[in-house]
């Protein structure tokens, strides 16, 4: 069974680590947060909270919320659309 916390959050729920609408919704926090500047989105349809630093790490618990272990890319990642934002500069 899970404990809430004050807010009315899941203690199970890290919004530090990456999690998809679905686990953010059954933890208390309302759609609208989502799309604020209090979460960024990570891959489509995978978000953590804003002040996370994101690194390696994360990205990669990010896309094993998209694939998990040893899964393939949904329809869009194989028709080559980008899985992330591709804003940045390219790595070197």
């Amino acid at each position: 069974m899970r404990n809430s916390s004050p807010r009315g959050q899941s203690s199970e729920f890290d919004p530090r680590q990456p999690f998809v609408r679905a686990e953010a919704l059954r933890a208390g926090v309302p759609l609208h947060h989502l799309k604020s500047s209090r979460y960024k989105q990570l891959l489509r349809g995978v978000h953590v909270a804003a002040e996370a630093t994101v690194t390696d790490e994360l990205m990669a618990r990010a896309a094993l919320k998209v694939f998990g272990p040893g899964g393939k890319p949904p329809e869009p990642c194989q028709r080559g659309a980008p899985a992330w934002p591709t804003d940045s500069a390219p790595a070197r």
